[in-house]
C-alpha cells in the first residue's frame, strides 16, 4: 500500500469499511499486477497483532 492508501485505511472506523478497503486494494494490486506477495505480507501482520493481543490480555 501506499502512504496515502495507510492514512486512509487508519482512518477507517468499522471493521466492515476495512475489509471493503482491503478487498479494493486486492484488486487493484491484482489489476497492476506483481503484488501477490503483498497478501500473504499482510496475512503474516494479522497473525502477529492477534498473537500480541492474545499475549497482552493473558498478562
Amino acid at each position: 500500500m501506499t502512504q496515502a492508501q495507510k492514512r486512509l485505511f487508519a482512518g477507517l472506523k468499522s471493521d466492515a469499511q476495512r475489509a471493503e478497503f482491503v478487498d479494493m486494494i486486492r484488486a487493484q494490486q491484482a489489476l497492476m499486477g506483481r503484488y501477490e506477495p503483498w497478501q500473504e505480507a499482510y496475512r503474516l501482520k494479522l497473525a502477529r497483532a492477534e498473537n500480541q493481543a492474545q499475549e497482552g490480555s493473558r498478562a
